[in-house]
């Protein structure tokens, strides 16, 4: 099959009510001290990766978590 482009978008948290209800979170993210994405932020990924713009990329994923993922384990006082 032609033109068939397969990609993903892997954020991290996302401010969402599942999220805050199984995080326990009922008054939202504002005091966390970790950052936590806006569904806007996500949406502007994926449109991202339906626009022409994002053609030439296929079979990959997008990680968004603020470099999180690639922060040292190593305590940092």
């Amino acid at each position: 099959m032609r033109g068939v482009r397969v990609n993903c978008v892997c954020p991290s948290i996302v401010d969402t009510p599942m999220s805050r209800t199984d995080m326990g979170r009922d008054n939202g993210f504002s005091d966390v001290r970790y950052p936590v994405q806006t569904p806007e932020e996500v949406a502007a990924l994926v449109l991202f990766l339906a626009s022409p713009a994002s053609r030439p990329v296929n079979g990959t994923h997008l990680l968004s978590d603020f470099a999180m993922s690639a922060k040292s384990a190593f305590p940092m006082d």
